[in-house]
């Protein structure tokens, strides 16, 4: 594994998956800082002539909502795919926390997995292992964007020779896939059963293998009655247990849902949505746009020494009172070992380490730091440092959303990490643990982003209340508004507990 690492472009970060024929890990190109998945696939379980058929599935398929690959690579070890990585997780992860989900969600996620099943479709390619495992989530501002993955047992539409035995999942599989028939109705089934488990929080059939198996063939649907009435003849049709009567293609599929949910739209009346903008504050007479936090060990502007300017009289000088001084942030490592300074105007970075700071390095980051950015410097371990930028949309260009660039930066001053986000952070805190930190997104929302960075993955959680401040403690972590109402978190993120703390009217925010 030694001669892998020193070879490999990439730097592994963490194990996320491990599945039949392989493992799959987060990790880093050494020179850029992307952030790739690398699927290592077991030379004996998953034999070359398969390797070389999902490897030209992939390279065929370009879709929004299908993982790309990007290259292969060898090593002494194994050989790897390359491919574009997931942060959100995949849809288990999601169903597992938070059991069935909202509809409008539910439905958001189908039509991604549709969409892409049908570009599959019309390039002649069956998926034939569709579960919530292999559908991966890249989460944005506006919730998540499902994408496909795992083309490992997939076929030609022309390739229709029945199979020996069957390969897949029983829970999702169609009951001719039980007969190692293979086909497009059979990708669609899977579908129907995975919108089912979105809705309901549970599986349509359960039991052994054998016992899915008949199941399948003759156990009667039923649909609890929480499923819309629209949706219930969708399903019903999904999940038919002949082929004739279900949708023959994913398009199909697709199609039929958005007119369900054009129905749907039609009986609301939407109301225009203004994005929130800054307000200037009033104080002292002066318009306040933005304000930096008070920082430690640094002189203020104020008690800088000058020369005198001008003499009044014998025994009175004149000083000049203040000088600009640079715009800066500053953090310091959870031990105490460095500390980090940013100066906004130029972009430069500088570390002092050592226990009199005798170490000093500096980064030039890759680009000047707009004025519109909001910048925070968060420390994450002992080791590294996060530089968050958040970038707003630009108006005067239709279909920009705002972004976060997180710069990962070691002691030394070395980029070691850069990933771009589709979120809209406000406000980031650090975690109770080291590689892990808590966000606020911008706007009214009442839910917290759990974010770990070795290997990155992040949680949306729901609250009821909008973070206004993020307190770690040996009990928990506290989320509060600004109103002094929230709740107890354990590092996972899970509810602990509710919490009132009384907060003063006129005091000041307090620095977390």
């Amino acid at each position: 594994m030694a001669t892998q690492k020193k070879s490999s472009k990439y730097r592994l970060l963490g194990l996320i998956g491990r599945g039949q024929f392989g493992r799959v890990h987060c990790a880093v190109h050494r020179s850029t800082g992307q952030l790739v998945a690398l699927k290592e696939l077991d030379p004996i379980r998953f034999p070359t002539h398969q390797f070389l058929r999902e490897l030209r599935f992939l390279l065929t398929l370009h879709h929004p909502n299908i993982v790309t690959c990007w290259a292969c690579e060898h090593s002494p070890t194994g050989r790897y795919l390359v491919m574009d990585y997931c942060e959100g997780g995949t849809l288990r992860n999601l169903l597992d926390t938070h059991g069935s989900l909202p509809p409008v969600i539910a439905l958001s996620i189908a039509e991604d997995i549709l969409a892409g099943l049908a570009h599959a479709h019309t390039c002649g390619i069956i998926h034939c292992d569709i579960k919530p495992e292999n559908i991966l989530l890249h989460l944005h501002s506006q919730g998540w964007t499902a994408r496909l993955s795992d083309f490992g047992i997939a076929r030609l539409s022309q390739d229709l020779t029945p199979h020996s035995g069957f390969t897949g999942s029983p829970a999702y599989m169609a009951p001719e896939r039980f007969y190692g028939q293979q086909s497009m109705t059979a990708d669609t089934y899977a579908v129907g059963v995975l919108l089912y488990e979105m809705l309901v929080g549970d599986r349509p059939f359960r039991g052994t293998p054998g016992e899915l198996m008949a199941a399948h063939f003759s156990q009667p649907l039923v649909l609890p009655t929480q499923i819309p009435e629209e949706l219930q003849a969708f399903l019903r049709k999904a999940l038919a247990k002949l082929q004739a009567q279900r949708f023959q293609a994913a398009g199909d599929m697709l199609a039929a849902l958005q007119q369900i949910q054009q129905a749907a739209s039609e009986r609301f009346h939407h109301l225009e949505h203004q994005p929130p903008s800054w307000l200037a504050q009033l104080v002292a007479g002066q318009i306040v746009e933005w304000q930096m936090l008070p920082t430690t060990n640094w002189i203020p502007p104020n008690s800088l020494p000058s020369n005198p300017i001008a003499l009044a009289v014998d025994q009175f000088t004149v000083n000049q009172l203040a000088v600009d001084a640079p715009q800066m942030l500053s953090a310091h490592s959870p031990q105490g070992n460095w500390t980090a300074t940013l100066e906004l105007a130029t972009g430069q970075l500088e570390i002092r380490s050592g226990s009199h700071s005798q170490s000093r390095y500096r980064l030039k980051l890759p680009a000047p730091i707009a004025p519109e950015s909001l910048v925070q410097l968060l420390p994450i371990s002992s080791k590294h440092l996060a530089i968050v930028m958040r970038s707003p949309g630009q108006p005067q260009t239709p279909g920009t959303s705002p972004t976060t660039r997180l710069l990962i930066v070691n002691r030394r001053g070395k980029r070691v990490g850069d990933l771009q986000l589709d979120l809209d952070l406000q406000q980031v805190w650090p975690g109770s643990k080291p590689y892990q930190a808590w966000a606020s997104e911008e706007g009214d929302q009442t839910s917290l982003l759990l974010i770990q960075f070795k290997p990155l993955k992040i949680r949306r959680i729901a609250l009821n209340v909008k973070p206004h401040r993020v307190i770690n403690t040996d009990q928990g972590t506290i989320v509060l508004n600004s109103q002094g109402q929230g709740c107890l978190l354990d590092e996972t993120g899970e509810f602990l507990s509710k919490i009132q703390i009384p907060i003063e009217a006129q005091s000041p925010p307090a620095q977390v």
